[in-house]
């Protein structure tokens, strides 16, 4: 056997009954891959019915979490609130946003629907760059306020509609990865029950925009890497929509970048491998090729993100750049007019960016030294997140007290009973198959580097600020990660496959464990499951005994769930 469980024996070929043709997915429903490199096309597969009804049970499940109470938290405010009237609402009532970070993105998605683009009415000459993500996610916060309204079910909306079909995008690309619908249904489920991938999905917010446009984009690859012969000559429309996948994802957030980065090396790999297979000396075509679809494209759709900008007086811009004396430089070119100006601002983005940090100095009260604290509370370090260190509480509310109080929070939690094993084994084993050829793992592994080393280079080692929310288009390859364990494990030890089953199920139980502190669902403080009970790590609670640093000041906790 192979050490490559993508390459399967040839006794392990059986094929299976078919009932359906799904477009987009050219592999056998086999629970044996094979070596999709060889150019090897593979007719359109059929699931089965019963594969059928799992996916659609799976996508209702995880829509009925998704929507059901989406408008909570969401309580109605005097017309003289300071959110109001610092943003008025477009309508006559005005709502609470969530503190964290709504209340940044609620006022962006106001003017593009006011104006197309996000204003500068709003803005200080002081405040500096304040507006520095692209504006592509908002444009969906918008179009929920547009259709729905402007309250809470319209501001996420698209969100969780996003939520839900990246599911669907899960169970797509798993479907390549292992060739079994069962494992594709396991990848999915996964990804539903992660609390931080739910939570993002019911908030308006950007990064699962972000996320899962970048999961669309990594799943066309793989669609493009299958479907593409040695010999193929002209247009790869796969490899085309994968660009446009990315430069939406970046026009959410510069995020994407990373991710992109293995997309473009990935497809360059793979196209290596074909042409030297085929003896096609073609490879330079095939990299220019792949360098128009997934730099290129990104970066024309990036721009054209701006269009409204360009074209509205209402643009936000920076005082700095805002002159129609200002020009960009590049060496001895001189950029001006719009163009200068919209690049000046580019770059001061990039600098608000690159100057932030993580710890700002204070005057200690008491001995009048100046002492560096966390400019945030709820900062952390990426090198936390594998134990889940430092969770963001994005909205909490307490009412009544003693026996009648309840807690109401949404906790950015991924679910640690896919969380803690995805790190702290599949991540390790991932890196010891990559280093055994395993092509699956090798991929799956580049795209988990992806989403974490950045934040542990630019976070913590040069002291940039890092909340744990930073770690949403991360999710989709912990859970792939922890799913290539679980197949492997399998396909080596068949008799562990109910326990398999039983995995999956526990992270189903956990995810509905947590969900009152996930939605914000009102629950008693105290009790076996109230909500002290649900807040693992404290210095009230010790799980395993294990005390939290919550009450430690002036630092960034490393356990701590408050």
């Amino acid at each position: 056997m192979s050490d490559d469980p993508s390459v399967p024996d040839k006794d392990e070929q059986s094929a299976r009954d078919h009932v359906l043709h799904v477009p987009g997915i050219s592999i056998e429903t086999t629970d044996i891959g094979y070596d999709r490199l060889k150019g090897d096309r593979r007719a359109p597969p059929r699931l089965r019915r019963i594969d059928i009804v799992v996916l659609l049970l799976l996508l209702l499940a995880t829509g009925l979490t998704r929507f059901i109470r989406l408008s909570d938290p969401g309580a109605v405010l005097p017309a003289s609130d300071p959110t109001c009237t610092a943003s008025p609402p477009i309508g006559k009532t005005c709502y609470e946003p969530i503190p964290t970070d709504e209340v940044h993105y609620i006022p962006d998605a106001r003017d593009v629907l006011r104006y197309g683009t996000e204003s500068d009415s709003r803005v200080s000459a002081e405040d500096g760059p304040y507006i520095v993500h692209p504006p592509v996610a908002k444009w969906f916060i918008a179009a929920g306020m547009r259709i729905f309204g402007d309250r809470p079910f319209g501001w996420r909306f698209f969100g969780a509609l996003f939520g839900t079909f990246s599911v669907l995008i899960m169970y797509l690309l798993a479907l390549r990865l292992w060739g079994s619908p069962w494992w594709a249904a396991a990848a999915g489920t996964l990804l539903a029950a992660d609390g931080l991938w739910f939570m993002q999905s019911r908030t308006a917010m950007l990064d699962i925009y972000v996320a899962v446009f970048v999961l669309a984009g990594i799943w066309l690859l793989v669609v493009d890497r299958d479907v593409t012969q040695p010999d193929h000559r002209g247009f790869r429309w796969w490899r085309v929509a994968a660009g446009a996948m990315f430069g939406l994802a970046i026009a959410s957030k510069w995020d994407a970048l990373p991710f992109i980065a293995v997309g473009i090396a990935s497809t360059m790999a793979w196209d290596a491998v074909r042409a030297r297979d085929a003896a096609d000396r073609r490879y330079a075509a095939k990299i220019a090729g792949t360098l128009g679809a997934l730099v290129l494209l990104p970066i024309a759709i990036y721009i054209a993100s701006y269009t409204p900008w360009f074209v509205d007086s209402h643009r936000y811009n920076l005082p700095q750049c805002s002159k129609e004396t200002t020009t960009f430089s590049f060496g001895v070119y001189h950029l001006g007019g719009l163009a200068g100006q919209w690049l000046c601002y580019q770059h001061e983005v990039y600098n608000f960016h690159a100057n932030l940090q993580k710890y700002v100095p204070t005057t200690d009260p008491t001995t009048g030294k100046t002492v560096k604290t966390p400019g945030h509370p709820y900062y952390g370090n990426a090198w936390t997140w594998p134990w889940i260190g430092r969770p963001v509480a994005h909205y909490y509310q307490s009412t009544g007290s003693g026996s009648k109080q309840l807690d109401s929070e949404i906790l950015g939690l991924p679910n640690p009973m896919i969380w803690w094993p995805g790190f702290f084994i599949g991540f390790i084993a991932l890196a010891w198959w990559t280093y055994k050829k395993d092509t699956t793992a090798s991929f799956i592994f580049s795209l988990f580097v992806a989403g974490w080393f950045p934040f542990l280079i630019l976070g913590d080692a040069l002291g940039k600020p890092v909340f744990m929310f930073y770690a949403t288009p991360l999710v989709p390859y912990v859970v792939l990660t922890l799913v290539h364990v679980l197949y492997r494990s399998v396909r080596r030890w068949p008799q562990l496959t109910p326990y398999v089953v039983g995995y999956v199920v526990a992270c189903v139980g956990a995810f509905a464990y947590f969900y009152p502190i996930l939605a914000a669902l009102p629950i008693p403080y105290n009790g076996a499951f109230g909500w002290a009970r649900h807040i693992w790590f404290s210095d009230r609670f010790h799980f395993f005994k294990i005390k939290g640093d919550c009450s430690v000041p002036n630092k960034i906790k490393l356990l701590c769930w408050i």
